[in-house]
């Protein structure tokens, strides 16, 4: 994430508009290190993870 966040990543979208936009929505933003076994985890399955507290039908 801070390769991203510095706009040196492979994402296309501005990872800090994402983030701001997430907390001006009353939504929470939480980084894991890769440092770490979770962050590791995480990055296994795409590294980024949502959890939507609406049923999508």
């Amino acid at each position: 994430l801070r390769a991203e966040r510095a706009g040196e990543g492979d994402w296309d979208v501005d990872v800090n508009d994402v983030v701001e936009s997430v907390e001006q929505q009353g939504g929470d933003v939480t980084v894991f290190s890769h440092e770490f076994d979770p962050g590791q985890q995480l990055a296994n399955l795409g590294g980024v993870a949502a959890l939507l507290r609406y049923r999508l039908n």
